[in-house]
């Protein structure tokens, strides 16, 4: 999987404070979790997909990959490995981006649940994504977009 270093994009959304990405000069700025939002909120997981020398990506009805650095049970509070039996069926139900802070780095997750579970209520496996292979993605679908 390709990534692009977040210290390439030092432009950042007011709202969220997560990186913006700008593909051409003509382009409009776009952040990274309201891309995300738009493209993976309330999604439905259909497959996952593990590479041996890459990050394994969950992979949504609408054909988006969500690359996952780490997975995490809630009710347990246990890392897990990724399998398409935890996470097939579930829907992306929060999305999450913490800012750097007191020298930690930046993160982007989700939580899949359930059809028919809430959020904050009941708790479901969470996922800490990769940051710079999303605004890899993001760059990408923006240059396209503004390629003639």
């Amino acid at each position: 999987m390709n990534r692009y270093p977040i210290t390439d994009f030092p432009e950042r959304c007011s709202r969220h404070h997560a990186p913006m990405v700008q593909a051409t000069k003509s382009s409009p700025l776009v952040c990274l979790v309201e891309w995300l939002v738009q493209r993976a909120g309330g999604a439905q997981v259909v497959d996952l997909v593990l590479h041996d020398e890459d990050l394994p990506m969950v992979i949504l009805a609408n054909g988006m990959a969500l690359p996952i650095s780490l997975a995490l049970d809630l009710n347990t509070g246990q890392e897990v490995p990724p399998t398409l039996e935890d996470v097939d069926g579930k829907y992306v139900a929060d999305i999450t981006y913490a800012p750097p802070r007191n020298g930690q780095t930046e993160a982007l997750s989700v939580e899949l649940l359930p059809k028919g579970a809430r959020v904050n209520v009941e708790r479901g496996i969470f996922l800490l994504l990769d940051m710079e292979a999303l605004l890899y993605m993001l760059f990408e679908e923006e240059f396209r977009r503004a390629e003639p």
